[in-house]
């Protein structure tokens, strides 16, 4: 054997094929001549009644050309739908091996241990043994044998249905460097890979360049897979991002399906935007695309989600009209609109109604209504339906039992809840962070902050990750024991084990200080939160009235008015990111991208940054030199009369100073000190409108920079002169500038809300949450309609 055949033996184990079964014999001759000739239809006759497994054994044992045999496997499968496992494909693949057969492709010339090892990561995809296909597609590369693209997509494909995205990746940029030629579902492959974790900029970026570089146009599957990526991932504004995807999309006349438009509905209806999503419905009709289930699903639960439950029965009625019915998916919707609202009769109607149209309820209609009595404190209820789902053949998950136990939690019986968490683990079932999140507060709260230490303690233990729920809840329990100490080494534990405390922290310890009167300790933890660039919410500003004032006590921070400048423009930066997130880097701001930064890159952004600059420089050095002069010219003139009439020399002097100061300020007046501010806001309204932004960015950009630069030079003409003029001016104009950008994108933002609809928020407030964010009542991937061709079909086609 070739000794870089030898890379094979540990991956491909020659797992022996089971026994043989026992069957008439055949006339080996006749089947090894028909298929050396590749009479198909013959064999199809000849073996028809013969057992697929029986044949394979006897024409393996009498020797027979392993060429020969993989043919056989090639015909059983297309003509019988026969299976074989993948011992038996490690098997053949080291008899070919040995054979050092030479296959050609086309044009190109394999080797037999090419398409060996292409068969062997074939052979791992298909029976998804991703990490061992990777390896072998690793050894390949190393060893210089040559990859097709027909094994390489299904590996791909298996390590995406995984969520092995990493290995996706790697996969895809090694093709790239050897030069295997992807072709259209290589790509949709990766693009869904990486949609399917969030790296949308990298997906994007593969429709953009890398199938533009290839010469391959993407396709409807293409668009739907990052469509939906952006609904699902997008952050603030992803609606608007994914619209524009879609207008991309039929510029470049592909005509979007109705998969296409059920994603946007989906979308829309998530982010409780029904109007946008009704709009979206409606194109469907005008299309002539008949809606499916999954497009009413999607509608019904947008109207549940904002408390229409009559429009959503109206449009459940209206879809039983279109002969559509419904399915569980939309009966979960309704059930959870209804429970939100506390009508647990009406769902618990529709969760009957589920058995009689011949539906089965799923754990996520479990769930809902398990979750919603537990709220109510009707646990009894909720145990009904957890024995009704286990009698139903459903099983619970740890959604299930999170669920419950905090019910359990509300009502303060601890001790069951815990039992719970054994219960789990007899179901084989791991609790998660949220568990042990829900137990922790509910100890913390019966003022056993022991206990929940012990928790704690566990979760570190299992390597379970801590958020700052895990650390707030137990500070809180520490705080209201008045164990301000341990409070603080959690804390620090917090902050060492990389999470920076939030408002939310620093609440619950400047409340636990006040509660203990230690109010200067209370009033120092107010100011190193602002120190940290924190911003006070309505929680803090309460405890601050409630906890210290009323005893008395002023907190006095430090450079409040500073603070306050500070924070406000913190605040605005931060409103402002999130605008231009949600509204999309088309429609924000766009001279904004020219930062401090591009003056120091010593080529064009230096250039550009001094003349700039510089021009701004001279104009406000003409004020200043305009009222210098005048200043000058007065002294000099009172100076000369004071003198001609006599008067001592000292005398003459503070006149001539009064006569200047005098002079001074009416020039000011006529200047006005605007000239400069006029030429820094004209300049920077160009800049915007270079730059591709719209007018009235421009105007917005302009106006802040003409008050910025205004009250920079009046506040440095006060302290330092006319220095301190020229430099406050300068900073005047750049921080007006971006004040301006910063106003202009929260606008934008402000009108998208006003168009489109406030998005879906992920924060977590400081309200503790035990919703789980894996339950969904509607969900669909975009699916590739394209067949990929198996690899092995090829194979005998070449021999």
């Amino acid at each position: 054997m070739h000794p870089r055949l030898q890379i094979l033996r540990p991956l491909c184990s020659l797992a022996c094929v089971p026994g043989k079964p026992t069957s008439e014999k055949l006339h080996l001759a006749v089947v090894s001549d028909l298929l050396a000739k590749q009479r198909w239809s013959e064999v199809r006759t000849y073996l028809k009644d013969f057992n697929f497994g029986s044949v394979l054994h006897q024409v393996w044992d009498s020797g027979a050309d392993p060429v020969l045999i993989l043919r056989y496997l090639n015909c059983s499968h297309r003509d019988f739908n026969d299976e074989y496992d993948l011992g038996l494909t490690f098997k053949l693949l080291g008899s070919l091996a040995e054979a050092k057969r030479s296959l050609s492709l086309g044009r190109s010339h394999f080797g037999a241990n090419s398409v060996v090892v292409n068969l062997l990561v074939l052979a791992y995809a298909k029976n998804l043994k991703t990490q061992l296909g990777v390896e072998a597609f690793r050894k390949a590369g190393e060893y210089g044998f040559r990859m097709t693209v027909f094994a390489c997509n299904p590996l791909l494909r298996a390590l995406g249905k995984e969520g092995e995205v990493g290995s996706v990746e790697y996969v895809y940029r090694e093709m790239i460097r050897r030069r295997i030629k992807p072709n259209l579902y290589t790509f949709n492959m990766v693009i869904r890979g990486l949609c399917k974790v969030g790296k949308l900029e990298e997906a994007k970026d593969v429709v953009v360049n890398d199938m533009k570089a290839w010469g391959i146009l993407p396709n409807v599957v293409s668009y739907n897979t990052l469509i939906d990526g952006y609904c699902k991932f997008g952050g603030l504004g992803r609606m608007y991002k994914g619209e524009a995807i879609l207008k991309e999309m039929k510029e470049n006349s592909i005509q979007p399906n109705k998969c296409t438009y059920n994603i946007l509905i989906s979308g829309f209806g998530k982010d409780e935007n029904i109007p946008a999503a009704t709009k979206v419905f409606d194109s469907i009709v005008k299309q002539e695309l008949k809606p499916d289930v999954f497009t009413c699903c999607s509608l019904i639960n947008g109207l549940c989600c904002i408390g229409e439950l009559d429009k959503a029965c109206d449009f459940l009625e209206e879809m039983c009209g279109l002969g559509l019915k419904p399915n569980v998916i939309t009966y979960n919707a309704l059930i959870n609109g209804f429970c939100k609202k506390k009508m647990m009769k009406r769902a618990r109607e529709l969760f009957d109604d589920i058995g009689r149209q011949g539906l089965e309820p799923s754990v996520i209609t479990y769930n809902t209504l398990i979750d919603a009595y537990s709220k109510d404190g009707m646990m009894e209820e909720a145990f009904e339906f957890y024995n009704s789902m286990l009698e139903r053949g459903v099983s619970p998950t740890t959604s299930t039992f999170n669920r419950w136990i905090a019910g359990l939690c509300r009502q303060g019986k601890m001790e069951m809840a815990l039992k719970l968490l054994v219960e789990m683990d007899g179901n084989g079932l791991r609790a998660d962070r949220i568990t042990y999140n829900i137990l922790i507060d509910g100890y913390c709260k019966e003022g056993e902050s022991r206990k929940a230490q012990k928790l704690f303690n566990e979760m570190i233990k299992k390597r379970l990750s801590l958020n700052h729920l895990t650390y707030n809840f137990l500070m809180d329990g520490y705080c209201k024991e008045g164990n301000l100490s341990a409070a603080l080494n959690l804390r620090a534990r917090m902050e060492k084990g990389g999470k920076r405390p939030n408002v939310a922290t620093y609440n619950l310890l400047i409340k636990g200080y006040a509660k203990k009167d230690k109010l200067e300790d209370a009033n120092g933890l107010l100011n190193e939160m602002l120190e940290k660039g924190l911003v006070p919410n309505q929680t803090t500003y309460k405890i601050v009235k409630e906890e210290m004032m009323k005893k008395g006590f002023v907190p006095h921070v430090d450079w409040i008015q500073v603070a306050a400048f500070v924070i406000g423009i913190i605040v605005l930066s931060i409103t402002a990111e999130k605008c231009r997130q949600m509204v999309g880097e088309e429609h924000s701001s766009q001279s904004g991208k020219f930062t401090i930064m591009n003056c120091f890159d010593m080529s064009s952004g230096t250039l550009a940054c001094g003349v700039k600059e510089g021009v701004k420089l001279y104009a406000n050095n003409i004020r200043s030199a305009h009222v210098e002069a005048a200043r000058h010219k007065a002294i000099e003139s009172a100076l000369a009369d004071a003198l001609s009439q006599g008067m001592t020399s000292n005398e003459a002097a503070k006149l001539a100073q009064k006569a200047g100061a005098k002079a001074a300020k009416l020039a000011k007046r006529q200047a006005k000190r605007i000239i400069g501010p006029i030429i820094s806001s004209g300049w920077d309204f160009s800049e915007a409108i270079y730059y591709g932004g719209a007018v009235t960015e421009g105007i917005v950009r302009g106006t802040g920079t003409l008050f910025g630069t205004y009250a920079g030079g009046f506040l440095g003409d006060q302290r330092l002169g006319r220095f301190g003029y020229l430099v406050g001016s300068q900073l005047g104009s750049w921080v007006g500038g971006r004040i301006g950008l910063m106003v202009y994108d929260v606008v934008s933002g402000v009108n998208y809300i006003i168009r489109f609809g406030i998005p879906e928020s992920s924060e977590v407030g400081e309200a503790p949450s035990y919703e789980s964010s894996d339950d969904s009542y509607v969900s669909e991937a975009p699916t590739d309609t394209s067949s990929e061709d198996s690899y092995i079909s090829q194979l005998g086609s070449w021999v």
